[in-house]
């Protein structure tokens, strides 16, 4: 299609491709009244001279040449407008691959131009011989009044008689009044030199030579089709896509307006993708005169995807090379193709183009045979499967071996979304893939990386089809390590459980790794156990593990037999988990490891081993960070708050609680709700209630279901908040809920669960003596099987409490005698509270009660157990006491002078300054101080002003306690 003409004989604006997509779209954008030839200045300006009145002396033939799609007509455009300015007369024809072989067609052609120009007749009719006499005399005549320039665009489409004539019109250099402007593609191989090819190589030509634009010139059009400034990374995605070519480049423009794409990075990926239905009309039109197997040797680059051999394409369409290669050559003279080897499109967009148009059933056949001549060639994996993955299934076991193993390839190499797709395609060739289940156990590796839901599916697949058991291990353990959700992975353990009892005890290391993911991951309560006695045959036999495998297997033991004394007691856990702990690496980026040790440690705490466990997690918690492992930071924090609860050490276990919570926040971790039930307890023993129910209210059954190796933990702290609402029977249904559901796991150690401890106390609450009493000492009896003094003393206090009134005195006290001394503080301060009260109300003397009830008050205080101080308090004030300070150590229980003199020597002054300065005796400040030493655990002023301001007791500064002591006392 012609662009409007002026009355002067040139193009009101710009002609060519070019120009016409420049005024599309027609929002977004400046509209332009001016030519716009990027980078063509030189020539613009050369062109001005030769047309000017300045320039007397003869003219060659001007000949504008470049690849399809360069801007070759919009130069042609331009020079015409730059002549008709200048008062020449233009004569405009444009050759047309259609009427190539009609003969005199540009001749006519140019008449006609004129006729249109000057309304007089048209030539249509006309003989030959006349059209020809006509345009001799028009140029005779033009040349004479005002000179006159013949211009033809697309040259290399003109007829033969009419190149014969123009060729004929010399001698060259032309004659001052006449100019030929013509614009022309690259000869096609094969054909002889015709009289307009003859025309562009006359020694007097002037060749302008068109080439790519810049992606300065890019980001010019760019800007004024799109409106705004293009990022410099859409601007190289576009000059990747395009090569420059200011045809694909504007093609490439309205694709992206029209789907409301704007020059940004968010365009970059699709540009990546894009055709254009443009560029395949162009690309038809430029094959019709080729070869007949150009086009398939286009679509078999197109295929491809990339340089590709020409006598791998020979054989893909299944022609000789030497017909391949003259199909090549071609597409290469009208710039599809490149011209070198091996073959490859010039543009990245007409080849998403060109193999966007292959059918899906021609194309498909196309990717299998240019991988059966790639194999046979020795190409890499990745090349193969490329193609393969793109044909049809139809049961080939080459097809299917050559995808498994790129499949494989691909997810060593990390790239798991593409060797899913990889092996889900293997997976098609039926029958033939059903009877290889290695490909579903890659498949099943890959998407668990991927947090699939089928990878669960095609690893059950791969065992019901017999695959080798070590294999399915193997892949059932990157699983372990790879899927991302809680549910899924839990999902996965009984066929952990499964894979675990096809394990020979010669596969230690298969058989360990399977069964502690089994024990960590399975759902069912008798998981751990289960794999606990798997490994026993296998461990017992080792007495010093001597690999990775070996020391977890042991240290799973330890961790499963802590949860009942039957199993073991707690000095032999204690031994088996340091024999384990012996060279191990606590800290990893494996999730199930890393819960391993930490609930190793917690394991090592419970059987009273407190200071070492915590130093350990401590050391672990300090080496995770430091390599910001989250995950494994989460397990041994949750470890060291369980383990500080059990101290009594309840504002720093609130914090490890916390933190353990903050670090694996919105990341897949089983132990979450032992967190929380951890978290619930604290705030219960704090007295912060309302804080807890809040906390457990937003839970749901799922996080309410009991761990197999932790028990019902979560249960049991409900239970517990509903017991201090009164609401007893909907706590007594909670704990006997709790108690089967701990039954089921094997979990009965006094440690490890609590409910027959607090239901105990619950059932006496309701007057249900006989039921709280068996429960009271089937709790004992456990305790004692544990055997530390501490797990014994605090079931000995509950069964004072539910017991018989006459014997309630004599087992508190036996109970505080064994909790004294023992980390247990918490435990033991209520249990010297109660002490107290049960001397008050024995008739003992008001000191022994005070004394008793003082220190049940101090341990409380120091351990922020609220509850426990306001009843240390009632029972003082029962006792006929007026408690001012609860606390008898630390720096809560300095008096009102002994602080004044305290913050005065942190300050530097010394006694004599502090005696002027409270107008005190120093002797009153010698004796201050001296009884805040005492109090506060040291021996010195160096000692106190080391400390200075930051001397604390349980967390809190000195200057915080006080007013909290004096609110919890009134």
């Amino acid at each position: 299609m012609s662009a409007p003409r002026d009355r002067r004989g040139g193009r009101a604006t710009q002609s060519g491709q070019a120009e016409r997509e420049s005024r599309q779209p027609q929002t977004g954008r400046k509209r332009r009244g001016r030519k716009r030839l990027l980078e063509r200045d030189a020539y613009l300006s050369e062109l001005q001279l030769l047309f000017s009145a300045d320039w007397g002396h003869p003219v060659g033939p001007i000949v504008v040449k470049g690849p399809a799609g360069m801007g070759k007509t919009a130069l042609v455009g331009a020079a015409c407008q730059l002549a008709a300015d200048a008062g020449w007369v233009v004569l405009k024809a444009r050759g047309d691959a259609h009427k190539a072989q009609v003969p005199f067609f540009i001749l006519r052609r140019l008449v006609d131009f004129h006729v249109h120009e000057t309304s007089s007749e048209p030539t249509d009719e006309d003989q030959p011989e006349v059209v020809v006499a006509k345009l001799d005399a028009l140029i005779r005549m033009l040349s004479t009044a005002r000179g006159v320039v013949i211009s033809i665009d697309d040259a290399q489409w003109c007829d033969e008689e009419s190149s014969e004539w123009l060729y004929n019109i010399g001698p060259w250099p032309l004659p001052q009044r006449v100019r030929l402007l013509v614009s022309m593609a690259s000869r096609l191989p094969g054909l002889q030199l015709r009289a307009m090819e003859q025309i562009a190589s006359e020694r007097s030509a002037r060749v302008m030579s068109v080439g790519p634009l810049s992606p300065g010139a890019i980001g010019v059009l760019a800007r004024e089709y799109f409106g705004q400034a293009p990022e410099e990374t859409f601007v190289h995605a576009c000059q990747q896509a395009t090569g420059g070519n200011p045809s694909l480049l504007f093609a490439l423009f309205r694709e992206l307006h029209s789907e409301g794409i704007l020059p940004d990075l968010r365009a970059v990926e699709k540009i990546e993708t894009v055709t254009s239905p443009a560029i395949t009309l162009s690309t038809l039109a430029r094959l019709s005169r080729l070869p007949p197997e150009a086009p398939r040797v286009l679509e078999a680059v197109a295929v491809a995807g990339g340089p590709i051999e020409l006598d791998v394409v020979a054989e893909v369409i299944e022609v000789d090379t030497a017909k391949a290669g003259a199909a090549a050559d071609a597409l290469a003279a009208i710039d599809l193709l490149t011209r070198d080897r091996p073959l490859r499109f010039l543009q990245p967009l007409v080849e998403r183009t060109v193999y966007a148009e292959i059918p899906p059933t021609r194309a498909a056949q196309l990717h299998l045979r240019t991988a059966r001549s790639l194999q046979a060639r020795g190409a890499p994996l990745e090349q193969l499967a490329k193609h393969l993955v793109a044909s049809e299934p139809h049961g080939d076991e080459w097809v299917a071996s050559v995808l498994e193993a790129a499949g494989n390839l691909a997810l060593s190499q990390g790239s798991a979304i593409q060797a899913v797709r990889y092996l889900n395609r293997a997976l098609s060739e039926q029958p033939v893939a059903r009877s290889r289940p290695d490909i579903l156990l890659g498949l099943a590796r890959a998407e668990a990386s991927l947090g699939a839901r089928s990878a669960l599916e095609h690893l059950r697949l791969a065992l019901d089809l017999d695959a080798e058991p070590k294999a399915v291990a193997q892949a059932a353990i990157q699983m372990t390590r790879t899927l991302n959700d809680v549910t899924m992975r839990t999902e996965l353990g009984p066929t952990l459980e499964r894979i675990a009892g096809m394990l020979s005890d010669e596969d230690v290391v298969d058989k360990v790794d399977v069964a502690v993911a089994a024990a960590l991951l399975g759902r069912s309560p008798l998981a751990p156990v289960s794999a606990a006695r798997s490994l026993a045959s296998v461990l017992t036999s080792r007495r010093s593990p001597r690999t990775r495998a070996e020391r977890e297997g042991l240290a799973l033991l330890a961790v499963v037999n802590s949860g009942s004394p039957k199993r073991a007691r707690p000095a032999e856990v204690a031994a088996m988990i340091r024999r384990a702990l012996l060279g191990a690496e606590l800290v990893s980026d494996g999730p199930l490891a890393c819960e391993l040790w930490a609930r190793a440690l917690l394991a090592l705490a419970r059987a009273d081993e407190f200071e070492e466990a915590d130093q350990i997690a401590r050391n672990a918690q300090t080496a995770a960070r430091s390599q910001n492992l989250e995950l494994a930071d989460a397990e041994f924090s949750v470890t060291l708050a369980m383990s500080l609860a059990l101290q009594g050490s309840l504002v720093e276990a609130e914090r490890e609680a916390n933190w353990a919570l903050s670090a694996a926040e919105g990341q897949p971790w089983i132990r979450r709700s032992e967190a929380l039930a951890c978290l619930a307890g604290l705030l219960l023993d704090q007295g912060r209630s309302e804080e807890a129910e809040d906390l457990l209210s937003r839970l749901g059954d799922p996080e309410l279901q009991p761990s197999p190796i932790e028990g019902p933990l979560l249960l049991e702290q409900r239970g517990r908040l509903r017991s201090l609402q009164g609401r007893r029977a909907d706590a007594l249904a909670d704990f006997f809920s709790a108690g089967r559901r701990a039954d089921e796991c094997h979990i009965d150690s006094p440690v490890v669960t609590i409910w027959r401890s607090e239901a105990a106390l619950t059932l006496a609450a309701e007057g249900r003596h006989e039921d709280a009493q068996r429960l009271a000492e089937e709790n004992l009896e456990l305790a004692r099987g544990h055997g530390a003094a501490w797990v014994v003393g605090s079931a000995m206090h509950v069964m004072a409490c539910v017991g018989k009134p006459d014997e309630r005195l004599a087992l508190i006290e036996e109970a505080v005698q064994l909790l004294e001394g023992s980390p247990a503080r918490l435990r033991l301060a209520s249990a010297t509270i109660d002490l107290g009260r049960a001397l008050r109300e024995s008739g003992a003397s008001p000191r022994r009660v005070r004394e008793t009830l003082r220190s049940g008050a101090d341990l409380a205080f120091r351990s922020r157990a609220a509850p426990l101080i306001l009843s240390a308090t009632a029972e003082l004030r029962r006792s006929g006491a007026r408690p001012r300070r609860l606390a008898l150590s630390g720096a809560a229980a300095l008096t009102a002078s002994e602080r004044r003199v305290v913050s005065l020597a942190i300050e530097g002054l010394s006694n004599a300054e502090i005696a002027a300065t409270l107008v005190l005796a120093e002797k009153t400040v010698e004796g201050h101080l001296s009884h805040a030493f005492r109090k506060l655990g040291i021996r010195s002023r160096h000692e106190l002003e080391a400390k200075g301001g930051s001397e604390r007791t349980e967390h809190y500064p000195i200057g915080e306690l006080m007013p909290r002591l004096e609110r919890l006392s009134d």
